[in-house]
Parts: C-alpha cells; structure tokens; sequence
C-alpha cells in the first residue's frame, strides 16, 4: 500500500512537471507568435514605405519629363515658325 501511494506520488509529480513544460512551451509558442504577427506588420509598413517612396519618385519623374515635353514643343514650335518665315523669304 504504500509503495503504490508512493508510486503515485511520484506520478502525480511527473505529471505536474509535464503540464508545467508544456504550459511554458504553449507561452513560447504563444510569444513566438505574437512576436512573428509583430515582424509582419513591421515588414508591410516597410513595403508600405518603399512603394510610398517609389510613387513619389515616379511623380516627380513624371513631373520632370512633363517639363522637358513642353520645352521641347516651345523649342519645336519657334523652330517651325522659323521655318515658314525662312520658307516664306527664300520664296520671295
């Protein structure tokens, strides 16, 4: 009788010590996890950034070539204006 309320003693302790490791591992998963979903969300902002950014320089080439094409129509336009008036004087 009492090897068996030993032997159970000692079960109920295995027992303990296993639900003890098996909760700190679902508090490491659990963290594991938590630290992951926070990794994610850092990575999307960052991507959020980047595309942010890559818009930005996109607008601003945009822009820049936007300038080049009017002063290339201005530069087009007084070059054919110069070339009816010489057309006009060599006719003449």
């Amino acid at each position: 009788m009492d090897r068996a309320i030993v032997e159970l003693r000692e079960d109920l302790e295995h027992e303990r010590d296993r639900s003890y490791a098996l909760k700190d591992l679902v508090r490491k998963n659990r963290k594991d996890r938590e630290s992951g979903r926070a990794k994610d969300r850092a990575d999307y902002a960052l991507a959020q950034l980047e595309v942010e950014r890559d818009v930005r320089s996109l607008g601003d080439e945009l822009a820049t070539a936007l300038q080049a094409i009017s002063r290339w129509n201005e530069e087009v336009s007084s070059l054919r204006d110069r070339l009816i008036a010489w057309s006009s004087n060599a006719r003449i």
